[in-house]
């Protein structure tokens, strides 16, 4: 039986990380990004997409250690446009932690979406845009834990437990793609990301033979004929991601 690790999370939309880890008494504070200038702010928004499914968008973390604690905080693109690949692929990691008193920065992505809509409100850590080498994201959360955990947190086929906090609707006619664990639990890809293979939407069938499933988990992809909702209202919402990164949030058995 898989047996979900659960860990106090705040949810936030870009995971659409799946969420961020509760704040801590004495967790030290990540460096905040740069504010984005006011005319980079006052131009029209950009119009929200018909549907999330394909849609692209990158994420940096921001890490500072303190004793035994880590704090990372999580800037998205999501819900603010397109991740630009051209800017994205331009940063440093190693510069960026440099210029801006990190211990770490992680430039996760580009990611897609394989999720048609999300209805509810976007939560987010501080909806202020910031802008780091042309790229303007918001903090959606923030990731607390010890420098014991910091492998296992990452682990795949991890099952975690985060609060809920909307819908997310997977529209008849399209695709899913899942993962089965061995108790029967199913958990639909959310997003994938192309950051460690190169992967795109008409991959995503046949990824089934590229992941290293642990013993008893299976992955499948089947077209709905009928909207798939994922609605957990105020109960906890089980996550898993596989070793390439793809996010995947649980449905039931």
């Amino acid at each position: 039986m898989v047996r979900p690790r659960t860990i106090g999370l705040t949810p936030a939309l870009a995971g659409m990380a799946l969420g961020a880890l509760a704040l801590a008494c004495g967790a030290p504070v990540p460096p905040p990004l740069p504010r984005a200038e006011p005319a980079a702010q006052a131009g029209e928004p950009a119009p929200a997409p018909t549907t999330l499914r394909g849609q692209r968008y990158c994420e940096v973390l921001v890490a500072e250690r303190s004793g035994l604690r880590i704090a990372t905080d999580i800037y998205s693109t999501a819900g603010v446009g397109p991740c630009p690949l051209e800017r994205f692929r331009a940063l440093d990691a190693g510069r960026l932690a440099d210029d801006l008193g990190a211990a770490r920065v992680v430039l996760k992505g580009p990611r897609y979406w394989t999720v048609d809509r999300f209805d509810g409100v976007p939560r987010m850590l501080d909806p202020e845009p910031r802008t780091l080498g042309g790229l303007t994201l918001r903090r959606t959360g923030r990731l607390e834990f010890s420098v014991f955990e910091a492998g296992d947190m990452q682990r795949p086929y991890r099952v975690l437990t985060v609060p809920g906090g909307g819908a997310w609707v997977f529209a008849a006619g399209h695709d899913v793609h899942e993962l089965v664990a061995p108790d029967g639990a199913v958990f639909v890809m959310l997003s994938y990301s192309a950051q460690k293979a190169p992967l795109d939407a008409a991959a995503l069938s046949g990824l089934g033979e590229r992941l290293r499933l642990p013993a008893g988990w299976r992955f499948r992809t089947r077209r709905l004929a009928t909207d798939l909702r994922v609605d957990p209202g105020a109960a906890d919402l089980q996550v898993v991601q596989d070793e390439l990164d793809g996010a995947y949030i649980a449905v039931g058995p």
